[in-house]
């Protein structure tokens, strides 16, 4: 089933909503994912470069880019297709095109600030406090919110890392802090740490041991293991150890057992 393309609650301006029609369009094409990943790799660049007469702003570009994932299930084809443009993006030639700072284009440029916008938006809708049940609308962005972890961890690459500390940040949130009150969200955080341990859970354990070729300064850990250094394997451990106590329905229980046992697997390979 095709998922539905639609932009979120938020007021989109005629630019924007240009943008994610003509991005949208890509993936509803009748084609098979890399001829969708290329498509939007052209069109991606035709926004990006675009003339003052364009319809198209450059700058909200990316924020467009982490709608369409929003709308998009995590493994669903759909989301195959534009984390494949994003990495055929970062194999573009420096020269292909630049931003006023002069940045190559294969770096992502302002991909970290359209993130950083969305998940602040995401978490002033939600509140460690709140108890009252969800309403539909809420549970949508909850729907989002695993949508967007999920594409951006795998983008998420060894030569690619610029998201990888927030990350981090949502399995301290799932594991280090205070559950929050309202079950469905509490099981949404979990989801989207067990999907970036792992996707990516290889790269992390690298970082925390100190090998790793990333250069990060690593925020300080949650109020659940305050004493415990940011970059260590011991936050690793405890990681493991607050996934085995939690509980939850079957299908969150399974996916916290194989993330367990996928932890356990990079941690041997890595001593």
């Amino acid at each position: 089933m095709a998922p539905n393309l639609q932009l979120g609650p938020s007021q989109a301006s005629p630019s924007e909503t240009a943008m994610f029609n003509l991005l949208k369009a890509n993936l509803e094409f009748p084609a098979g994912s890399t001829v969708k990943a290329k498509k939007l790799v052209d069109d991606i660049i035709f926004i990006y470069t675009s003339t003052e007469d364009s319809p198209y702003c450059s700058w909200q570009l990316w924020p467009m880019v982490v709608a369409l994932a929003a709308c998009i299930p995590p493994d669903h084809e759909w989301q195959t297709s534009l984390v494949e443009a994003l990495h055929l993006l970062r194999q573009l030639d420096d020269s292909v095109a630049k931003d006023d700072s002069k940045e190559p284009f294969n770096r992502l440029p302002d991909l970290l600030m359209a993130i950083t916008e969305y998940w602040h938006g995401f978490h002033n809708i939600f509140t460690i406090e709140d108890s009252d049940p969800l309403d539909p609308g809420q549970l949508e962005q909850l729907a989002r919110w695993k949508s967007v972890n999920s594409f951006l961890a795998r983008v998420t690459t060894d030569d690619y890392v610029e998201l990888l500390n927030s990350g981090i940040d949502q399995v301290a949130i799932a594991l280090e802090l205070e559950p929050v009150k309202q079950e469905p969200v509490a099981a949404c955080y979990i989801w989207v740490a067990t999907e970036w341990i792992t996707r990516c859970g290889s790269i992390i354990f690298k970082l925390l041991q100190g090998k790793s070729k990333i250069s990060y300064d690593l925020k300080g850990t949650g109020n659940l293991c305050k004493d415990i250094p940011p970059q260590s394997t011991q936050r690793w451990e405890f990681w493991k150890e607050r996934l085995a106590e939690l509980e939850g329905d079957t299908l969150i229980m399974s996916r916290i057992r194989e993330t367990i046992e996928l932890m356990n697997e990079i941690q041997s390979n890595k001593q």
